[in-house]
């Protein structure tokens, strides 16, 4: 699911099915989840097509640490 903040609570904004590619352009610091490759309060924010949003890490394969990848979102 992807949702627009980087929390379980916030509104899901839309949905990726498992092995499509997505564009993450940065991330955020958030609520802490666990998932398939361990836990971590790491959200990638991401975009494919016209959706935009919020998934947390440990449910994307990034190939590595997404900080070493994208920048930090600036949400001013």
């Amino acid at each position: 699911m992807v949702r627009a903040g980087p929390t379980t609570k916030s509104a899901i904004v839309g949905r990726v099915e498992a092995g499509r590619v997505v564009a993450v352009d940065c991330y955020l610091e958030g609520e802490q989840v666990s998932g398939r490759r361990g836990s971590s309060t790491r959200w990638d924010h991401l975009r494919y097509g016209e959706l935009s949003g919020f998934v947390a890490d440990v449910w994307l394969d990034t190939g590595g640490p997404i900080a070493q990848k994208v920048p930090r979102c600036d949400m001013t």
